[in-house]
């Protein structure tokens, strides 16, 4: 067999065995250009995101595919994302973005996909065990602290106070948990919940969950997850305000929960300096408050979340001094 010929068969095979698992890989995989083309796409992105059989991948662009998220993704290309979650084409998927290099240098990112439905229950698990795990991080640094000081007193001899402050402590912690348990019947909320609270303790701020708070359980279980990361994402904010205004005024957030009527509201309120009079600019990926990469997410991610759940948020100026974010959520769609 003369020497071309072969070589031709030999990168044919290459090129079907590239196709084949390319096309046959459980996740979705688009590969752009540095300005949004696409460059490849497989199948599964393909039945992902709803592109026709009849588009071919030099008709496309991100901004025609995902044209709310488009900026974002094409945004500090050489930093990757991972887990990113977004709406599109009618379902939420997880998306992540890794740079792709010819040679060392730069050429476009790679795109990575799944629908959340397919990675939701590995999820909802990793999730309860990170809270989990910051929980038991939270209250070994706190009881710590408390046993630090109990063995101080008991070696003075103050066997009283050690007794007084031992009292205290189970009296305030039980008291905590009947609050929310009366009150909150959602177990997933109560416990991050309680979980912020431990958190605002070891950053010396006041955390408080209103007494007037009334949550039933959900009618519409499948916005728990969201309302979990929603209200997970709006307290860690208002918490990161609040002590950056730690020199104006005492650390405070509180939180209270309604579901009288149609919606479930949602209103964290914080002693932060307020925020920004473009409010536009809190709910795209690129605003942070702070310092790194991944930070600017927060409030995005809280806006897809509210798209899927079909819910609103107001912003207002709280009596506490900051910002008061209220959340609104029907009941039934």
């Amino acid at each position: 067999m003369p020497f071309l010929a072969y070589n031709r068969i030999k990168i044919g095979r290459l090129f079907a065995e590239q196709e084949a698992i390319f096309n046959t890989v459980l996740s979705g995989v688009i590969a752009i250009d540095k300005d949004g083309t696409v460059r490849k796409f497989n199948q599964r992105a393909a039945e992902i995101l709803a592109i026709p059989t009849t588009e071919k991948a030099a008709d496309l662009t991100l901004q025609k595919l995902l044209p709310e998220h488009s900026q974002y993704l094409l945004a500090n290309q050489q930093v990757p994302i991972r887990g990113f979650e977004l709406f599109a084409a009618g379902k939420r998927i997880v998306m992540s973005r890794q740079v792709l290099q010819v040679k060392g240098q730069s050429d476009g990112v790679l795109l990575s996909m799944r629908p959340v439905d397919e990675v939701e229950y590995l999820s909802q698990q990793l999730t309860k065990l990170q809270a989990f795990a910051e929980l038991l991080r939270v209250q070994t640094h706190d009881y710590a602290n408390k046993l630090n000081t109990l063995g101080a007193l008991i070696q003075m001899q103050a066997y009283d106070k050690a007794i007084e402050l031992i009292g205290q402590e189970s009296q305030g912690f039980q008291a905590q948990i009947h609050q929310l348990l009366a009150c909150i019947n959602e177990p997933a909320i109560a416990g991050l919940l309680l979980g912020k609270h431990h958190k605002a303790r070891e950053m010396n701020i006041h955390f408080e969950v209103s007494a007037d708070s009334q949550l039933s359980s959900l009618v519409r279980k499948d916005i728990l997850d969201p309302l979990v990361s929603i209200l997970g994402n709006l307290i860690d904010n208002a918490l990161e305000a609040s002590r950056n205004a730690v020199r104006y005024r005492q650390p405070m957030v509180q939180v209270t929960i309604d579901d009288v009527g149609n919606n479930l509201i949602f209103d964290v309120e914080d002693s932060g300096l307020g925020l920004p009079t473009d409010l536009e600019t809190i709910f795209t990926p690129q605003y942070s408050s702070k310092q790194g990469a991944q930070h600017g997410v927060g409030m995005y991610l809280v806006k897809t979340h509210l798209d899927v759940c079909g819910g609103s948020l107001e912003v207002g100026i709280s009596e506490l001094g900051g910002a008061r974010l209220s959340v609104y959520i029907p009941k039934q769609l």
